[in-house]
């Protein structure tokens, strides 16, 4: 994730929680594209139709949001 990110020109300052799994979160060194902090927002807001759920609804709705993530291709080992 993290050479990723910078390899897309985006300088990582420090990461933490699940790093080096396939998720994690990072922190940029500098402010990040419009477009990436409106989805960060929206995945925040989590399930429309479960707001109590928040971020962990398993609805058919949230896993739709899921497979729409294109996924940074991994190196073949």
């Amino acid at each position: 994730m993290v050479a990723e990110s910078q390899r897309r020109g985006l300088p990582v300052r420090t990461t933490w929680n699940g790093l080096p799994a396939v998720t994690g979160s990072l922190s940029l060194a500098r402010p990040a594209h419009p477009t990436l902090v409106t989805a960060v927002q929206r995945y925040h807001r989590g399930c429309t139709v479960h707001p109590e759920r928040r971020v962990l609804c398993d609805w058919e709705h949230g896993r739709a949001e899921g497979a729409r993530i294109i996924r940074a291709a991994r190196p073949a080992a």
